[in-house]
């Protein structure tokens, strides 16, 4: 009897083992599955890992910048074997374009990767080599990116089209009130004071989309090349300091040009305003509060 009730409860006990051993399989194969939806999206800079995580939230996606803080610089960065990794295991990628990240270019044709790609500045915004490299300051060109980014994302991933589209919708009216702002403070210029000067081409995209007429384009693009600007150039720049031509200075204060940083002392010198500007986004802000606060900086300037 003894020996009958041991071999039931060994019976039982494979029973038991079995089960569990194949319930065991089943939550690994269920995870695995769900690691398998889980895309890569990897972005050149933070600035463009931030807005696609708007579109993403909610989702198991994961969003990765090659470049995140505001004190890294985008134009000598060196990537490691790492972002190599990251590059080849992704689903999307996502970059500046016209030369601004071209290290990424480069990374990305040194890997097998077979990741969708999106280049902002050609692809959505038809740019060519020459134009003004810094896009994210086009908001209406950070608008279309989220367009075509969300479309993307449902093509990888359909299973989660209605949280894309959900988001994306929530997400573009945040630019529809930026876009409003915009053109609040552009209702406001006149012929009198849309005039300024800068020290490179870092913000003008959003200058010129509120109407502001850059004064000293040589100058600008000088910096912007490395090379020296004439000295009509700079005298020229002196004298509209101390006329007021101009309403303000635009100052990027991520300049490598001791040039750009005498003439901002110039500028205070002569008691114009000065709008300070950056070329990464500000860390622990986002984009939309980050061109907000731009946009704010220049209607306290005009009044």
């Amino acid at each position: 009897m003894k020996k009958i009730f041991a071999t039931i409860v060994l019976a039982l006990a494979a029973v038991v083992f079995v089960g569990c051993q194949s319930q065991s399989q089943q939550s690994t194969t269920t995870s695995g599955s769900d690691s398998e939806k889980a895309i890569n999206v990897i972005t050149s800079t933070d600035v463009y890992s931030d807005i696609v995580s708007e579109i993403t939230q909610g989702t198991s996606a994961n969003v990765t910048p090659i470049i995140s803080g505001s004190s890294a610089d985008p134009h000598h960065f060196e990537p490691t074997a790492n972002d190599a990794k990251k590059i080849t295991n992704a689903d999307l990628i996502v970059e500046n374009g016209l030369g601004y990240d071209s290290w990424f270019e480069k990374l990305v044709k040194s890997t097998d990767t077979k990741a969708q790609k999106i280049s902002i500045a050609t692809d959505i915004g038809q740019l060519k080599d020459g134009d003004n490299e810094h896009i994210w300051y086009d908001v209406s060109l950070m608008k279309k990116f989220v367009e075509t980014t969300t479309q993307k994302l449902i093509e990888i991933d359909s299973a989660n089209q209605a949280t894309y589209e959900k988001n994306a919708q929530a997400y573009l009216k945040k630019f529809d009130t930026l876009t409003a702002k915009i053109d609040d403070v552009k209702s406001h210029l006149s012929d009198a004071n849309k005039k300024v000067n800068v020290s490179e081409p870092v913000a003008d995209y959003l200058l010129q989309q509120i109407g502001f007429e850059i004064n000293n384009k040589h100058f600008e693009q000088a910096i912007a090349e490395e090379t020296d600007p004439s000295a009509q150039d700079i005298a020229q720049m002196q004298k509209d300091f101390e006329s007021k031509t101009v309403s303000f200075f635009v100052y990027n204060t991520q300049s490598h040009s001791p040039l750009a940083d005498q003439m901002a002392d110039k500028a205070k010198a002569a008691n114009l305003p000065i709008l300070e500007v950056t070329e990464t986004k500000p860390n622990d802000t986002s984009y939309i509060d980050w061109m907000t606060d731009v946009v704010d900086h220049i209607s306290k300037l005009m009044n």
